[in-house]
């Protein structure tokens, strides 16, 4: 807990999970209105992080250790910025902040885990390796201790690899191991009846001991057996009582117990409605001179995690504040105006996760809207949406249509875009259109001409072994099914984009298919095969252009982008950007200007020479195309709002190209 503003009150500072390739650094507390909940959340691509604690040391920086890359970040000033870092191992599984040889001097102290274990102590200011020890098991806290001369040592909790490491603090050379079978998590504290810093050590399914800190580990007291435990934290609640032992267990439902020493007994506990309590912290968020307990708990669902963050008010033990994070991928965008106030607002939603939750925010401001309810159903708005558009089933009324998985088949629902209620829902029974297959784009548009909106979807097979590619057509009155194409030669491939546009220049609009080896055309109404053209494509784009001059834009993930003729679908031109794509939309009529995904950040691009205008530079990496997409909104002829998705959250660029700049925000959940 830090002060990160300077406002004179705590701040929770911790490391989330976001997706597949990355985390995010988040600093909630108490904001400017008053509110409580998150006031900064940045970025930390391509990272598995490790937050770096304080223990019993004061630092106006925060460290974060990137297990993939090996490098230790060090993040400082308000908003946090990243202000230096050092190179140190790959691996970090725990990383803590301490004097531990009380020289004055803070080290860094980082558990490496690859097969083998190993400890690394670093100076923090300067990055130097001050020593390293090898180390059976994993490393799961850090505690001071020590030894029988009055010498500092630290000592290792290790999670499933037997009693905890006594280590040298001053040189990392190993003593003899404690006197406990157990304890994977550790601290060191003073209580009422000590005037020496005593030893904690708990965890698993071991009990929670209170022993003298140095040889020979006098055993004060035990607490019996908990469920099993996955956090430790002793810490004062208030100004009036001493130190209190909080642990929490890993049953379903998970319980915090609070211990007190001074009585060695539990005197009151939390129990809650998730999994699992896996880390725990206390601070003062409000200032009222009592501490919140703030805790995380895994909730499993299948392969993927959602994070929960919950603060318990210490004086009237009830729930104060939560947080939730998602492994849900935010790879799903879309921007419109759905209030009716000439803005556009920002639709997210999570690919591939069974919990994921879709939220509707300012595309200018970032200002929440709305979320859907949680846990999300098919009665409101489904998880795992897997497509998402924006459109007008009646007409001058936005709606918003999501395509998502339903385990078993596609389904499709309807919401109206401004009072949020479910209008219509598509459910791909057994003998339907969407059984078996995944919902991969959406368009609408009315192709029976009743004046209602349509909506077109393009799928694949959900198995995954052949993509076998299908556009269908649903009305937007009841849902029945209107048409559906024949099979197309594009058996191994998968539908990527669903595009909208009038090819042929006669008055009427056709369904343009872009799968992974081709383009498909169909009639907007029957879905009758129009013309094909063979390329390989991870997406694309449709350009009306001006007098006749429309034009189907593809583009690889190698960096090509390639521009066909609409009526022949023949290649007129292509350019390449030299990196390798994520997601390309369209900023004009014409094609003239480009926006491009291109790994590390975003490219307004030149679409005849495939210059670059523009570029950001906050994105960091994002990997896979298959995890990030975008959606533009003109705001006039020279000025466009972008929104993108990807593995790490959602984010914001308003690109003005006549300044050539970048007003960016990135969000995350």
């Amino acid at each position: 807990m830090i002060d990160a503003d300077g406002d004179g009150l705590d701040d929770f500072v911790y490391v989330a999970h976001a997706g597949m390739q990355s985390s995010l650094l988040m600093v909630a507390g108490i904001r400017s209105d008053g509110s409580f909940g998150l006031k900064q959340s940045l970025h930390l691509p391509n990272s598995s992080a490790q937050l770096a604690v304080p223990t019993g040391v004061t630092l106006d920086r925060i460290y974060v250790a990137n297990s993939r890359s090996g490098r230790v970040h060090i993040f400082g000033g308000w908003p946090l910025r990243e202000v230096g870092g050092f190179d140190s191992v790959l691996y970090a599984v725990r990383a803590a902040l301490l004097d531990a040889d009380r020289d004055g001097n803070v080290e860094l102290l980082i558990g490496r885990y690859d097969k083998a274990g190993s400890v690394h102590s670093y100076d923090a200011r300067s990055g130097a390796l001050l020593w390293q020890t090898p180390i059976a098991g994993y490393v799961s806290s850090f505690a001071a201790a020590t030894q029988h001369d009055g010498r500092p040592a630290i000592v290792l909790g290790r999670e499933g690899s037997g009693p905890p490491a006594w280590l040298d603090a001053a040189t990392g050379t190993p003593l003899a191991p404690l006197p406990l079978m157990s304890a994977p998590f550790l601290a060191s504290a003073i209580f009422d009846d000590a005037r020496s810093p005593l030893l904690v050590g708990g965890g698993g399914t071991a009990p929670v001991h209170v022993l003298q800190s140095s040889p020979p580990w006098t055993l004060h007291w035990s607490y019996p057996p908990l469920p099993e435990t996955r956090g430790m934290l002793v810490t004062t609640l208030d100004a009036d009582s001493g130190n209190r032992i909080i642990v929490g267990d890993v049953g379903f439902p998970s319980a915090l117990h609070v211990l007190d020493p001074a009585i060695r007994a539990e005197i009151w506990n939390f129990e809650t409605t998730d999994h699992f309590i896996y880390s725990i912290g206390a601070g003062d968020a409000d200032g009222d001179g009592t501490r919140e307990i703030v805790f995380g708990v895994h909730e499993p669902h299948e392969t993927w995690i959602a994070s929960r963050l919950r603060w318990i008010d210490a004086k009237d033990r009830t729930e104060k504040w939560r947080l939730e994070s998602q492994s849900a991928l935010f790879d799903i965008v879309a921007l419109g105006d759905l209030n009716g106030d000439g803005r556009p607002e920002q639709i997210v939603a999570g690919k591939f996760s069974p919990i994921g939750k879709t939220y509707i925010v300012d595309a200018s401001t970032g200002a929440p809207i709305w979320e859907s309810p949680d846990p999300p159903s098919p009665a409101t708005v489904p998880p795992m949406v897997t497509a998402l558009a924006i459109g007008e089933l009646r007409p001058g009324l936005p709606d918003v249509v999501f395509g998502s998985d339903a385990k078993t088949a596609g389904r499709l629902t309807v919401i109206d875009g401004r009072s949020r209620e479910v209008r219509l829902s598509i459910e791909g029974l057994p003998g339907h259109a969407l059984e078996g297959r995944r919902i991969e784009s959406i368009v609408v548009h009315d192709a029976d001409g009743d004046g209602i909106g349509d909506i077109a979807a393009a799928t694949s097979l959900r198995d995954g072994s052949i993509g076998d590619p299908r556009v269908s057509i649903f009305s937007g009155l009841d849902g029945s099914l209107l048409a559906h194409s024949d099979p197309i030669e594009s058996m191994p491939y998968r539908a990527r984009s669903l595009l909208l546009g009038d090819t042929d220049a006669d008055g009427t609009v056709e369904l343009i298919l872009i799968t992974g080896n081709r383009i498909q055309v169909f009639d907007g109404s029957m879905l009758m095969p129009r013309s094909t053209s063979i390329v390989d494509s991870i997406g694309g784009r449709w350009i009306p252009g001006d007098q006749g001059g429309a034009q189907v834009l593809t583009f690889d993930s190698g960096g090509t982008i390639r521009f066909h003729d609409a009526r022949t679908l023949a290649q007129r031109r292509s350019i390449s950007i030299h990196s390798p794509l994520a997601a390309v939309d369209v900023l004009d009529r014409t094609g003239t200007r480009l926006i491009a995904l291109a790994m590390r950040n975003l490219h307004v691009v030149s679409g005849s020479s495939g210059e670059i205008f523009a570029r950001s530079t906050t994105l960091g990496d994002v990997t896979g195309s298959y995890t990030t997409s975008l959606a533009v909104h003109a705001l006039n002829d020279a000025a466009w709002q972008i929104a993108g998705g990807t593995d790490a959250g959602y984010f914001r660029f308003r690109v003005d190209v006549g300044e050539s700049i970048f007003e960016d925000d990135f969000e995350g959940r």
